[in-house]
């Protein structure tokens, strides 16, 4: 197996709703004060929730960051879309899935038709003797191929739905890598669902020999 550390990790939940949404004064005056009351305790303030709005029945967008911009919420007619960037440690993970758990709280699960998940990371080498590991099955001498990178779709036992991933060359932690997964699923958005999702797109790394480790505390 081939270590990794994982060096910045960026996830972004996306939940469309099942019919679109029309402009609605009151909803998105409920949506922006429940947000404030969840959020307080991370720093949002009223100033920091903006509308935008035209003259378009189903063309509005109510958006706020948090945790210095690392984390962006936006509210549209068509979805609910979470980004959050610059993930390093687990206990950053855990802020993450405290955020994502509050902002769903503010709709009903059947609000949405399905939620999906794509999570992105680049990956730094423990030592140089795993990253001749990995050299060895991510190269083909043979037809001059330096770098072979992967692209499949896993399934994995503990968790139903098909999970994309693709494996590339990190280009800010060279000579690492970098990869990406993305599955769409059904129902709840809380923190056990969450856990299993990620732990999902962990193990589906370890099909390729691929053991990678999200640190607990910052390295000096």
């Amino acid at each position: 197996m081939i270590e990794l550390i994982a060096k910045a990790i960026g996830l972004i939940i996306d939940s469309p709703f099942g019919e679109a949404r029309p402009f609605s004064k009151e909803r998105l005056d409920e949506a922006g004060m429940g947000a404030l009351k969840l959020f307080a305790a991370n720093g949002l303030k009223p100033e920091n929730i903006v509308l935008r709005t035209t003259d378009v029945l189903f063309g509005y967008e109510l958006n706020f960051s948090l945790f210095s911009g690392s984390a962006t919420f936006k509210l549209s007619s068509a979805n609910l879309l979470l980004n959050f960037q610059n993930i390093s440690l687990q206990q950053e993970l855990e802020l993450v899935s405290d955020a994502v758990v509050k902002a769903y709280s503010l709709f009903e699960e059947s609000a949405f038709s399905h939620h999906s998940a794509n999570m992105v990371a680049h990956l730094s080498f423990v030592d140089e003797k795993q990253r001749q590991g990995a050299s060895l099955s991510l190269q083909d001498p043979s037809r001059d191929i330096e770098f072979l990178g992967r692209l499949a779709h896993l399934k994995i036992s503990d968790w139903p739905w098909s999970i994309r991933l693709e494996i590339d060359q990190s280009n800010f932690f060279p000579p690492g890598l970098f990869m990406s997964w993305m599955s769409t699923w059904q129902g709840r958005v809380d923190t056990t669902t969450l856990r299993a999702v990620v732990q999902a797109f962990l193990v589906a790394a370890t099909r390729f020999e691929f053991n990678i480790q999200i640190p607990r505390e910052q390295r000096i």
